[in-house]
């Protein structure tokens, strides 16, 4: 686990196969947030792949990616 300047975190769970990663701005119980992280799993296997989402999330970063300092820093609208 990694742990930065308000409550940045890398948690790294292998026997489950996950790598969460978090920010926040206030205290956060890192004991509670990893149960609740770690029984959250429903599966014991990966899901299944999904083209639409991949493509989705590409192309949401690659909009967040090439904004500047200045303009909106917060999508209105995630369709």
């Amino acid at each position: 686990m990694a742990v930065g300047y308000h409550c940045q975190l890398i948690m790294v769970f292998p026997e489950l196969d996950i790598v969460a990663v978090t920010t926040a701005r206030e205290f956060c119980p890192l004991s509670k947030l990893a149960d609740q992280i770690s029984s959250a799993v429903k599966s014991d296997g990966a899901l299944p792949s999904d083209p639409a989402g991949d493509d989705l999330l590409n192309a949401k970063i690659r909009e967040i990616s090439a904004r500047r300092r200045y303009d909106d820093p917060v999508p209105q609208s995630l369709d």
